[in-house]
Formats: structure tokens, C-alpha cells, sequence
């Protein structure tokens, strides 16, 4: 407000108190919502719930599991992953090939393209196989490229009959079945409520599940790692990035085990 009188009584910026750095620096941090940063998800875990929702059978179970493996070995965001179409889909020897028209932080080059690479024979789900099937079953129901990939359920229809094609074409998927979906398919398959996984885990936890591995690893570069997540800056990424204990204690064992005499 004194900023906005002083404007409008045409006072220089420089002659503004409201325009001093600090000033602006405290109004912007009250402004700031508190973010309740979700944990990641581990690749195990993700599975599980993939692989079980998928023996149950049912187009919606299968849409779900293909979601969950796909965002995780995809590292998208929620507004990423709603705006797929079928279209954006293209299948390799090697890979899946994802086209992303619009991204949030598309800094890099060709960063609006995904690749995820098949897995190893023996791996319990491949997301190559698992989008390959779910396309084929698009196709089979008389979907056309330009339709979203992943679709809103009637969740009425779904509750009511669960092995029923409940999917609502021409509709992209919904934030809030995602969140309900998703976490009551993994707290079935390890026994625990959807509920309390909600408050441990968000659908920034599939992000940030492969990203955090990733980075433990430490066998890309922090270009690569930034422009498969489309992250502008190694900042932003770090976020994202949990390390595991043994490598945290790692920096404590490299430091001198003896202090230097007086």
C-alpha cells in the first residue's frame, strides 16, 4: 500500500523507501505460501503398486499403474504429464520418445522431449512395455491421436463396477483422482491406508523418487539431470535430490581423522 501511494504521487523510484531491497525482500517473503515438501518415492515401491493394480485387472487400474511408472521414470510434473496426447507418443527399439509441447522450465534445448529407455529382461515392469500397452488399448477403443493419453474416471461408475471402462474421453486426467488413485494403489498393495500415505507422499514424490536416486548415483552431469527434468538451474534441481545416509555420512569419513597440534 505505501509503495502504491507513493507511485501514484509520482516519486522517483529512487526517492521510493517502499522500493528498497530489503523492504521489497520482506514484503515478497510474507507474501510466500509455506511448502510442505512431500517425501520421494522409491522405485520398489512404486512397483509394487504398479504390478498389483495391474493383476487386478480393469482399464482404470491399468491407467493408474501406467501413470505411477511413467511419471516416475519420466520425472514429470502433474501439468506435464495431464497434457500428453497419444499423438506425442513415439516407440523405438531402444526407448519410448515423449514430445512435451509446453513445460514449465524449458531452458535447454530439446528439452521438451523425454526419452525413458526400456528395462533389462527380468525387471518385474518395463514403462516402454506398460505405454505401449496402454496405447495399443487407446487405439482398441476408438481413440485418436489427438486425445489425451491419460483420462478423468467416473469415479461413480468405477466405485460401482471396478473392472468397468470407466474412462471419460475427450476429458484429461484429474489432479485430485491422481492423488486419490494413486496412493490407495500402493496402500493396497503393502497394506496401508491411502490416507496416510497422502500426508507422507505427493505426486511430486514420483519426481522426485528416480531424480533422487539419480543423483546418488552421480553418473550424469548436472546438464543431463537438469534437461531430462526440466529444471532451469542445479538450484532448482537440488530441491528434488534426497541423498542417502551413507553418502551423507561419506563427507564426515573424507574429512582429516586427526586435528592438527597446537
Amino acid at each position: 500500500m505505501i509503495h502504491t501511494v507513493h507511485d501514484l504521487a509520482l516519486v522517483p523510484k529512487e526517492m521510493n523507501p517502499a522500493a528498497h531491497r530489503l523492504v521489497a525482500a520482506v514484503r515478497d517473503s510474507a507474501q510466500r505460501r509455506l511448502v510442505n515438501r512431500k517425501e520421494p518415492l522409491e522405485w520398489d515401491f512404486v512397483i509394487r503398486g504398479a504390478v498389483f493394480w495391474r493383476a487386478e485387472g480393469g482399464v482404470v487400474r491399468l491407467v493408474f499403474a501406467t501413470v505411477s511408472v511413467t511419471m516416475w521414470t519420466g520425472w514429470f510434473r502433474f501439468d506435464c504429464t495431464e497434457k500428453l496426447h497419444l499423438k506425442d507418443v513415439k516407440f523405438l527399439d531402444t526407448h519410448v520418445s515423449l514430445f512435451l509441447e509446453k513445460r514449465k522450465t524449458d531452458h535447454y534445448r530439446y528439452g521438451q522431449v523425454v526419452e525413458i529407455v526400456r528395462a533389462e529382461e527380468g525387471q518385474p515392469v518395463c514403462p516402454v512395455d506398460m505405454l505401449q500397452e496402454w496405447v495399443d488399448l487407446h487405439f482398441a477403443r476408438g481413440l485418436q491421436p489427438a486425445d489425451y493419453l491419460f483420462q478423468k474416471v467416473d469415479g461413480h461408475r468405477f466405485r460401482a463396477d471396478p473392472m468397468a471402462d470407466c474412462l471419460l474421453p475427450g476429458t484429461a486426467l484429474d489432479y485430485a483422482q491422481l492423488r486419490r488413485y494413486l496412493f490407495r494403489m500402493m496402500g493396497e498393495a503393502v497394506g496401508i491406508a491411502g490416507e496416510e500415505l497422502r500426508c507422507l507422499f505427493g505426486t511430486q514424490s514420483l519426481r522426485s523418487g528416480w531424480a533422487s536416486e539419480v543423483a546418488d548415483a552421480d553418473q550424469v552431469s548436472d546438464f543431463v539431470f537438469n534437461q531430462y527434468g526440466g529444471w532451469s538451474s542445479s538450484n532448482s534441481s537440488a530441491t528434488y535430490k534426497a541423498t542417502k545416509l551413507d553418502r551423507r555420512l561419506a563427507v564426515s569419513r573424507s574429512m582429516p581423522r586427526s586435528c592438527p597440534r597446537e
